[in-house]
């Protein structure tokens, strides 16, 4: 039996037509549908995955820059401080003749926390004690009384610490350095307290040195990650005369600007 013509907006179309294109309609719906659903999810995702990634577009402050690692870190080192106040827990560390790294650290009294703890805490927190022992520790209390320092005499100090450093100098120079405190010349006593610990690093004949300021955490795998580096620098160094450093300063010294200019010290070419 033969269908009867229907005429559908001006046209002759037979309900087969009709059906066909109902159907490709409602698939390109479908593909609209399931774009817009992967669209949405994908969406959704990368705003949860990416929203502390500071370079990302998803950031999202309000929890990029919340303490959920750095929390972790500052409680283990707390534990390890705690630990290291009792004697009997923590081993003495052996001074070694010729360390891998010498680890200065200068440090002064601060109103309220003394963020040197969990420095030293995390810095050692987690490392093997082959790894400790290549690690020549030198706290250094940069201020003319080291007594008035709140941690002098802790006993985790000299349970962690391979040398504690306090001025040894003339009284002419011991002067000079107290003029500079009382004068609150912040930037010319770092630079004098900087130049002063690195000279004791150099007496420990390690082979390399680190200056670490004392109010910083430390990753857990920072050991490795600096091993690594230094072991890539070296082959760099084999490749070629000089090697460049980039040395940045602190925006509160500097009052926003960098300076630039170089600097060469056996056989290294330093920018700052």
């Amino acid at each position: 039996m033969r269908l009867k013509p229907t005429i559908i907006l001006g046209r002759l179309d037979d309900r087969k037509d009709l059906f066909s294109r109902d159907l490709l309609q409602s698939a390109n719906l479908w593909i609209i549908l399931c774009y817009c659903i992967f669209y949405l999810t994908v969406y959704q995702y990368c705003h949860y995955a990416y929203s502390r990634d500071p370079t990302s577009f998803f950031f999202d402050p309000t929890k990029g820059y919340q303490r959920v690692y750095s929390l972790k870190r500052e409680r283990q080192a707390d534990a390890f401080i705690e630990a290291a106040n009792r004697s009997s827990s923590v081993p003495k560390p052996k001074p070694q003749p010729n360390p891998s790294i010498c680890l200065g650290i200068a440090t002064v009294a601060r109103s309220g926390e003394q963020y040197i703890r969990r420095t030293v805490g995390s810095i050692l927190e987690g490392l093997t004690e082959g790894q400790k022992s290549s690690i020549h520790l030198a706290i250094f209390f940069a201020q003319t009384n080291p007594r008035e320092h709140p941690i002098y005499d802790e006993p985790w100090l000299k349970n962690v610490a391979n040398e504690i450093i306090e001025y040894s100098m003339s009284s002419e120079e011991l002067a000079r350095v107290r003029s500079l405190e009382e004068k609150h010349q912040f930037w010319d006593k770092s630079m004098f307290d900087y130049e002063y610990l690195l000279k004791k690093c150099l007496d420990t004949h390690a082979d390399w040195i680190m200056i670490v300021e004392d109010d910083v955490l430390a990753k857990e795998d920072w050991y490795l990650a600096a091993m690594n580096a230094l072991k890539e620098i070296q082959v760099r160094m084999k490749k070629r005369s000089g090697y460049t450093y980039a040395f940045f300063i602190q925006k509160n010294y500097s009052d926003g600007t960098v300076k630039s200019g170089p600097i060469t010290l056996d056989g290294l070419s330093l920018h700052y």
